[in-house]
């Protein structure tokens, strides 16, 4: 009987630790449609620079985020572009940022530019010619060093490229102005679609806790079950 709770109760234990954590549901708008799935949480690390190898005094990356940048004029020393786009999930780094630019500005995208050399030495990106691409045309630029000192610089925006001379700085932001109501650059949480006279909203249901309540159920049957088998023990040991 004893081998049997013990059994049982590794096996409760086992159920509920095995359970996902679900999050809710949620529905997708596709082209031939919407189709619904679960959503589960999932912790990813993106934390991953890109990298190209320099040819000929030119590289050029395609960053996780979509943002393509093309670097000429590289020094012949440097043998490796590295880019790495500061995502907003880098939440201390984005507020630090923001605050060294006076809070004017919205953080459209901001990124990290080096080369390495063949000992793999970092060389900061001076007097290069840098271009990104997916850019918004009424976008700023600024250079920011690790001390917090900002510059804007000069640039050229054209068809959602801009292009301009790097300095030297440790980082390379694109900024917009924060707009009058304070709400450039903020999403709302649900999104409407009205084309063809039609109110659609595309937002995530949750609340829905019916996998979570069955991962309590299962702690509780276990801490009873447990709690049994130690009276259980102990009557039997008086005995």
């Amino acid at each position: 009987m004893k081998r049997f709770f013990t059994f049982f109760l590794t096996c409760i234990l086992i159920a509920g630790l095995a359970l996902p954590c679900y999050a809710a549901s949620g529905y997708i708008e596709k082209k031939d449609g919407y189709t619904a799935g679960d959503v589960y949480a999932r912790f990813i690390k993106n934390t991953q620079w890109e990298e190209a190898s320099v040819v000929s005094g030119t590289a050029a990356v395609t960053t996780d985020d979509g943002y393509v940048v093309t670097v000429t004029g590289i020094p012949s020393e440097a043998v490796v572009l590295k880019v790495f786009s500061i995502p907003p999930s880098e939440s201390s780094a984005r507020e630090w940022m923001e605050g060294c630019i006076d809070g004017k500005y919205d953080i459209e995208a901001a990124f990290d530019i080096w080369f390495e050399d063949t000992n793999g030495n970092r060389i900061f990106a001076d007097g290069v010619q840098i271009s990104i691409k997916k850019c918004e045309n009424d976008s700023i630029l600024f250079s920011l060093s690790t001390a917090g000192q900002n510059k804007e610089l000069e640039s050229i925006k054209k068809n959602g490229v801009i292009q301009f001379t790097a300095d030297g700085g440790s980082y390379y932001i694109l900024a917009k102005p924060v707009s009058p109501d304070g709400m450039e650059g903020h999403d709302n949480a649900a999104v409407s679609d009205e084309r063809d006279g039609a109110d659609k909203t595309v937002a995530l249901q949750t609340g829905d806790s019916s996998r979570i309540m069955a991962g309590v159920i299962f702690s509780v049957i276990a801490a009873i079950i447990l709690a049994n088998l130690i009276l259980f023990r102990k009557r039997y040991k008086k005995q």
